[in-house]
């Protein structure tokens, strides 16, 4: 991958004016998962990265996320044993990340590949989950005038992200909600994934199969908002204990 970023930033029918959402999107992520150990002094090291292409397409309050990866994982630190990279593994299925949410509607569509075998989850939108602080920290990455803020859990953040104040997008990449603008750069810390806009297209034609594919049209198992509270509790404890190495 690069090391320079370069955003490529198309727009149609005119500039967006401050503070006005796009009708539509159309996003280019590099996305970045990476693997880390503790050492034998307990140190973090970083032992092991996956590099994927990501799409987010956006119309009206309807979102789809997904990604592809690149390759299927890089050896980057060898003085660790081979006990260690015995669980420095990547997901190699060709459709990761995949999420659609409809926001009128209140849902998310969840598409999982494992192999041969694929699920499609439907649950419900769960408002105040993410609780987004906005700190003073600012810069400009490509032609955006970017803020950051995180989002924290019991003390601890679980991400942190790069966004522009003045393009109110408020959903974005995987799993982030109720963020307060369109992500440019993003860190989730467990597990541990960099997100890094390359691609910006606004107020385009989007074709129907780009906001939601074929695969997700399919009758998916209804689940409820308790079923995704547990599921977001379970993250939780795996977060505060394998997620400090990060």
């Amino acid at each position: 991958m690069k090391k320079s970023i370069i955003i490529l930033i198309l727009f149609h029918f005119g500039f967006l004016s401050k503070g006005q959402s796009p009708s539509t999107l159309r996003l280019q992520y590099t996305v970045v998962n990476k693997i880390y150990q503790a050492d034998a002094k307990q140190n973090s090291v970083l032992i092991a990265q996956q590099e994927l292409m990501a799409k987010f397409y956006k119309k009206g309050n309807c979102y789809f996320f997904y990604a592809t990866p690149i390759d299927t994982g890089t050896t980057i630190n060898s003085n660790m044993g081979a006990d260690v990279y015995a669980n420095a593994s990547f997901k190699k299925d060709s459709l990761q990340m995949v999420q659609y949410r409809n926001v009128d509607s209140s849902f998310n569509l969840i598409y999982l590949q494992r192999g041969e075998r694929k699920l499609l989850n439907r649950f419900p939108i769960v408002n105040g989950f993410q609780k987004w602080s906005v700190l003073p920290q600012t810069k400009k990455i490509g032609s955006f005038n970017c803020q950051k803020a995180v989002w924290k859990d019991d003390g601890d953040i679980v991400a942190e992200i790069w966004f522009a104040p003045d393009i109110p997008v408020f959903y974005g990449l995987q799993n982030f909600e109720e963020v307060p603008g369109l992500i440019i750069e993003a860190t989730l810390m467990y597990p541990h994934i960099e997100f890094k806009l390359m691609k910006y297209e606004a107020n385009i034609s989007l074709r129907e199969e780009e906001l939601l594919p074929i695969y997700m049209r399919g009758t998916p198992n209804l689940l409820s908002k308790e079923d995704y509270l547990n599921a977001q509790e379970r993250l939780r404890k795996l977060r505060r204990t394998q997620g400090r190495l990060n």
